[in-house]
């Protein structure tokens, strides 16, 4: 107690009942950080990430980080100016632990509906969370800090933003890979119909052609094998076009547009 600044209270006071006084204000400075974010803050981040045109990554890397990880940064600076002790290391890394087990399994638990995880999203934040903890370790490990360790972390925190600058084109490379395997793998395209200047028309007749029943032919294969170029209603409208399709497929196909629609 004796690193903290004093307060208007004496111990005698604090145990007459004045500690009360301190819930009580803990209490509604809880409140009105819950208030103030809610209703003030976080439109203010939603705001500055349409105005600078930030993609949802950067913006939860950048400004939704530094939101939510605000009450760390405060309590490290009061730790480190204050009240010269290492109590912003136990908060940060503390804290990072709950976010990642708890919050995580609660909304497992309470969560109504099956959650889907992709393979790129955990790998990246659970390898890159490894290498900024293992950072952390050696680099405190002598009870100091010195000034290009503490450059060496920030760096690391940059490089994380650039890593979900570029995330959106390495989930598009992954999911093209993904499926250029799988369309090897199980014998429907050949590398030269998975180009990106290839004719979709073309894929179609192709794939067609390959297979004895072009009825079974669907516009969920045509995506697959035409990925980020064509939307489900440009898909079925080509297959619904194509002569060369059996009028039963095309029916099948003009009943899920509608569906869809």
């Amino acid at each position: 107690i004796h690193e903290f600044p004093r307060d208007y209270f004496t111990n005698q006071e604090r145990v007459d009942g004045a500690v009360g006084l301190h819930v009580l204000c803990a209490v509604y400075m809880f409140y009105a950080l819950a208030l103030v974010c809610d209703d003030y803050f976080v439109p203010c981040l939603e705001k500055l990430c349409e105005r600078l045109q930030l993609s949802e990554d950067v913006a939860g890397a950048t400004f939704m980080a530094a939101g939510s990880s605000a009450p760390e940064l405060f309590t490290s600076v009061i730790g480190v100016f204050i009240t010269k002790g290492d109590v912003g290391v136990g908060t940060i890394v503390g804290s990072a632990v709950f976010n990642i087990l708890c919050i995580i399994g609660v909304c497992g638990i309470f969560a109504v509906q099956a959650i889907h995880l992709t393979r790129w999203p955990l790998i990246r934040d659970s390898t890159y969370y490894t290498l900024s903890i293992t950072a952390l370790i050696v680099f405190i490990y002598d009870e100091k800090i010195v000034w290009w360790e503490a450059l060496t972390l920030v760096l690391m925190y940059f490089v994380y933003i650039f890593i979900m600058k570029m995330n959106s084109y390495v989930v598009r490379f992954l999911e093209r890979r993904t499926k250029n395997l799988s369309s090897l793998r199980n014998g429907v395209a050949s590398n030269g119909e998975l180009e990106d200047g290839c004719d979709a028309t073309s894929v179609l007749l192709k794939k067609a052609n390959h297979h004895r029943k072009p009825s079974v032919l669907m516009v969920d294969e045509l995506l697959s094998a035409y990925p980020h170029q064509l939307s489900f209603s440009e898909a079925g409208m080509r297959i619904m076009i194509t002569d060369h399709f059996s009028p039963r497929t095309r029916l099948t196909m003009a009943s899920r547009m509608l569906i869809t629609e």
